[in-house]
């Protein structure tokens, strides 16, 4: 089709623009024109993603945000994306995603013959897709971090309890825990090191610690949190409070594991009924069904 041929070529040729432009802009103010013949003599490894991410950060800034900038902020972080550029990146990403797969409907519906009215139908509901689409990835990667975080808690809450027994500060206790959590449990490790830079950057435990219960959304940090406030503000013992928190914390975890044991049987209803009873019944049934209609067809048909 020559339309469609003249579209491809063109939106093909504005986005090759666009990137070599956004390309030669980030290169002229990151390293100046001086640097452009060593940049071209050696491959940078860095530019793949530095240089897309600046760029869908560049689109995330022309994008309006509107009134839920600080609700959708709040989450990234929730999230773990904490960066400067975390909310125009993922407004980016958002019109990005919206162009992009409105676009790819309407030309799949334009190549199927439908009518330009549909066409444009089809590409209303891809970009309404893809604007949705990032905002439900996010909410699952806070539910996947909340879970990250509620395994790595007990044994942070471990290892810090053995550091203050041994004689360690609880600001020793805190980074050696998140020292030796940093493999097995990054999550968990990445908040105990944000705790420890703002007890660094003069702030003091009780704000550090409330700090860390309001950037994160699973309620054992923020009743770990509140714990630690607690006794920097009564000046009660810690180690006890914190035995007694794990203690009650890994009983939660093992009566949450035993109702996800005890769901399993109620969501199998489902799978059985509909894909494996329709089987076994096909098997069961199936041959006396075939004997009775071949015994019963010639009856029918008066015939013997």
């Amino acid at each position: 089709m020559p339309i469609l041929l003249m579209g491809g070529i063109f939106v093909c040729v504005m986005l090759g623009i666009v990137l070599l432009g956004a390309w030669l802009m980030q290169e002229s103010a990151e390293t100046g024109a001086t640097e452009l013949n060593g940049i071209l003599a050696k491959p940078s490894p860095a530019i793949s993603k530095d240089f897309f991410e600046d760029t869908v950060a560049k689109v995330g800034q022309v994008v309006p945000i509107g009134e839920k900038a600080t609700r959708t902020g709040h989450s990234l972080r929730i999230a773990g994306y904490r960066g400067s550029k975390a909310l125009a990146t993922f407004h980016g990403i958002k019109a990005s995603a919206a162009v992009g797969l409105g676009l790819m409907i309407a030309i799949i519906a334009y190549c199927n013959g439908v009518n330009i009215n549909m066409v444009l139908m089809d590409f209303i509901a891809g970009a309404g897709i893809g604007y949705l689409l990032p905002h439900r990835i996010l909410e699952m990667q806070i539910k996947n971090r909340c879970q990250r975080l509620r395994n790595g808690l007990p044994v942070a809450i471990d290892l810090i309890v053995l550091g203050l027994e041994a004689g360690q500060s609880l600001d020793a206790a805190i980074t050696e825990a998140g020292r030796e959590l940093r493999n097995g449990f990054p999550e968990i490790a990445q908040e105990l090191a944000w705790v420890q830079m703002e007890m660094y950057a003069s702030k003091s435990r009780s704000e550090a610690f409330r700090n860390l219960s309001e950037r994160n959304a699973e309620p054992e940090i923020k009743r770990f949190a509140q714990v630690l406030v607690d006794c920097d503000r009564f000046g009660t013992s810690l180690g006890p409070a914190l035995r007694s928190q794990v203690k009650y914390l890994r009983i939660r975890i093992r009566q949450q594991a035993r109702e996800a044991a005890r769901k399993v049987g109620v969501k199998l209803v489902f799978p059985v009924f509909f894909l494996i009873f329709p089987s076994v019944l096909l098997v069961t049934l199936g041959p006396a069904v075939l004997q009775i209609t071949t015994q019963l067809t010639p009856l029918m048909l008066g015939t013997k």
